[in-house]
């Protein structure tokens, strides 16, 4: 009889299928939402023929090393809710995660269905695919001219269609495009936002579209990766003026100029299917909330009471202490912390005073571990709250811990592409316990950089180990693509002043 009150209660406790909601993985992507397997199947499918159109469109020299993890929903309720704005989907690569969460409902108009999911997926291809710097403008914008993008009845893509769900409603003109070229970060307001959007989108489209301009966006691009500023590099675009007027031409005409993009044929992909858990649905604004910065407190507190519905998930417990930690993290540093926070990379001193106690991420990533000892995100933030614990003890001698860490994050730090974190978290407990990192972690670390190129913490992870053995030149390559960005831009130039100094 106790047996079989032990057996109901785990039972009970475990969680139980999500209606509906079902798992594809593809060669490039993994799609998460609340369709039938039939048309997830045929959604990746379409997912993996855009991807070839980017590839066509944008070439790169290098693959990305994690695929996209694509979280669909039918509405835009929890995506506002995660985001706090006005928009039907959001996406983030950073250190931990490569993911979006868009809103993509089947009654849409076919041309319209995939929007939002294509944006994700140029963003995030733009984002990740090269090791030159992209602006904020150049990186909303394109998504947004990929994202009208769609198959006419001969198969081909129509690239280049005017947004006429999201128009222009808003004038440009040369001192416009100057205030969009040289925007470092855009607003968090929802109205702002939009209006910054579409003037990227529509500085864009004849950037890409036109032969007049053919070549200018390039020599742009090239300019800031050199290290150039947001203002000097303005001068690669040649005559605003004539931009302004194209950008005039293109949306007053009832003929756009479009492109006809014919793809090779290609056998299908590959996708394997499987059904979600309640439990792995039940998590995600949460985790899209914490990322992103919007509402970490809010995620914190809401997962706790989701760990109660589901006690012998580690894929809650991992969500729960991630959220957790991301608080302790923005105490030690007075606000979110840049790189991530992981030793030297952050370039911030450490506030000790009052902060933010990291027992109850402890406990609940140790939760999560036991439930499931091989859980990978598990394991990598169990293994940066030690490093950090290490930090901040009186230890000494702490050899020991750092072993430990290493220990728990060795077989994910062999595989860098997938697993990137695990690789700087690696190289980093060296430089912690004040030991040169052997060679096998260096070049752990740079792969982990080349596969995923678009994340500051690794560009500069990486070029501050090249500046500590001596490859200047490359350290310098790496840093100067970092100067626009206003995150970064402190840290970068430190570097480089440091690096010059060798």
């Amino acid at each position: 009889m106790r047996l079989l009150v032990c057996l109901l209660a785990l039972l009970l406790s475990s969680p139980a299928l999500a209606k509906g909601w079902y798992r594809a993985e593809s060669e490039h992507y993994v799609v998460h939402g609340q369709l039938s397997e039939r048309d997830l199947r045929t959604l990746a499918q379409s997912l993996e023929e855009f991807h070839r159109l980017l590839e066509q469109q944008m070439p790169t020299d290098a693959q990305v090393g994690r695929k996209l993890q694509i979280y669909l929903d039918r509405g835009t309720e929890r995506i506002e809710w995660a985001t706090k704005m006005d928009v039907s989907g959001v996406t983030t690569a950073g250190a931990e995660f490569a993911g979006s969460f868009s809103r993509y409902d089947r009654k849409d108009e076919r041309h319209f269905r995939e929007s939002a999911v294509n944006f994700s997926q140029a963003s995030y291809y733009i984002r990740s695919s090269y090791f030159r710097t992209m602006p904020t403008w150049f990186r909303t914008g394109a998504p947004a001219v990929f994202k009208t993008s769609y198959r006419n009845d001969k198969g081909q893509f129509v690239l280049g269609v005017p947004d006429v769900r999201n128009p222009r409603v808003y004038p440009v003109s040369e001192r416009i495009l100057k205030e969009v070229l040289t925007t470092e970060t855009h607003s968090r307001n929802s109205n702002s936002y939009q209006r910054f959007y579409r003037r990227s989108r529509e500085m864009v489209r004849p950037l890409m579209l036109d032969s007049r301009f053919s070549g200018k966006l390039d020599s742009y691009l090239a300019n800031l990766t050199e290290g150039g500023s947001l203002e000097s590099a303005m001068s690669e675009l040649g005559d605003l003026d004539a931009l302004v007027t194209t950008i005039r031409e293109f949306s007053g005409t009832t003929q756009p100029t479009i492109r006809l993009v014919t793809l090779e044929p290609s056998a299908p992909a590959a996708v394997n299917v499987r059904a979600m858990r309640e439990d792995e649905e039940e998590v995600v604004a949460y985790r899209f909330a914490r990322l992103i910065g919007a509402r970490p407190e809010a995620a914190a507190k809401r997962l706790k009471n989701v760990t109660k519905r589901f006690p012998t998930s580690a894929e809650v417990w991992f969500e729960y202490a991630a959220a957790e930690y991301a608080l302790v993290r923005n105490s030690l540093f007075g606000g979110e912390p840049v790189f991530r926070g992981f030793g030297f990379s952050n370039g911030q001193i450490i506030v000790s005073a009052n902060a933010y106690s990291d027992a109850i991420a402890w406990a609940a990533v140790k939760r999560a571990l036991e439930l499931d000892p091989s859980h990978a995100p598990a394991k990598v933030l169990k293994a940066e709250i030690l490093l950090s614990r290490l930090l901040r003890s009186n230890e000494t001698d702490e050899t020991s811990g750092f072993q430990e860490v290493r220990a728990l994050i060795r077989d994910l730090a062999s595989l860098p592409e997938a697993y990137p974190l695990a690789a700087a978290v690696d190289y980093q407990s060296y430089l912690e316990q004040e030991i040169e990192p052997p060679q096998e972690a260096m070049d752990r670390l740079g792969r982990a950089f080349v596969a995923n190129r678009g994340v500051g913490e690794f560009r500069y992870a990486y070029a501050s180990a090249l500046a500590r053995v001596g490859q200047t030149d490359a350290a310098e390559v790496l840093l100067k693509a970092m100067l626009s960005n206003p995150k970064y831009r402190d840290a970068a130039r430190d570097a480089l002043t440091q690096t010059r100094s060798q």
